[in-house]
């Protein structure tokens, strides 16, 4: 009588290891696509910062703030969001910043009466579109007027219908004469009529 040929095994360890081999080279390959892809970025997340104090790390912020960074600031109010220059306000759906300001006797042959300049960025938080414009921003003086921005024949920031993450940069212009002080960027969206927050930022001449 023949004798019946025992099954092998090792055939079988072969297959499971050269499965678990491909299972793993899969899970590998996987992890490095997960690796390679970008990551996904808070909407406006770089336009500035907000440093709160104690805190170490920058981030943007919505607090109101009204009289703690600018104590003594005539006109605040309780909704008002205190900020220095190069941090962010967010308000009106609007992440906005005062990166820079600087006195400008003259910007032209006809233009010489002083000006004070500031550049500014903006950028749309919200998912639909969103519209700012340089109204948006007026200038308290030190006698405690708050004045429009002029314009001139210097680059203005312009209008514009912001999309999503959608950011704006830019100057605007008021005329300050020969005035000296502080001074007090305020920034008041006019695609917000109902909103009371505002953001400010002190300027000093």
């Amino acid at each position: 009588m023949a004798a019946v040929p025992k099954a092998s095994t090792g055939g079988a360890v072969l297959l499971s290891a050269v499965l678990l081999i491909g299972a793993a080279g899969t899970s590998i390959a996987g992890a490095e696509l997960e690796a390679r892809a970008p990551a996904k970025t808070k909407r406006c997340a770089t336009t500035g910062t907000y440093i709160k104090p104690g805190s170490k790390a920058p981030k943007n912020s919505g607090k109101n703030n009204a009289g703690k960074l600018f104590k003594g600031r005539p006109g605040r109010q309780d909704e008002d969001q205190e900020r220095n220059i190069g941090e962010t306000a967010n308000l009106g759906g609007f992440a906005t910043t005062v990166t820079g300001a600087s006195f400008e006797q003259t910007l032209s042959s006809f233009e010489n009466d002083g000006y004070l300049k500031v550049s500014v960025k903006i950028c749309n938080r919200n998912s639909d579109n969103n519209e700012e414009n340089p109204l948006d921003w007026k200038l308290q003086t030190p006698n405690g007027n708050q004045i429009k921005m002029t314009i001139t024949s210097a680059p203005t920031l312009p209008a514009g219908d912001l999309v999503g993450g959608g950011e704006q940069a830019g100057d605007v212009y008021f005329p300050v004469n020969g005035q000296k002080g502080d001074f007090y960027v305020v920034f008041k969206p006019l695609s917000d009529p109902f909103g009371e927050e505002r953001g400010i930022w002190k300027v000093s001449i």
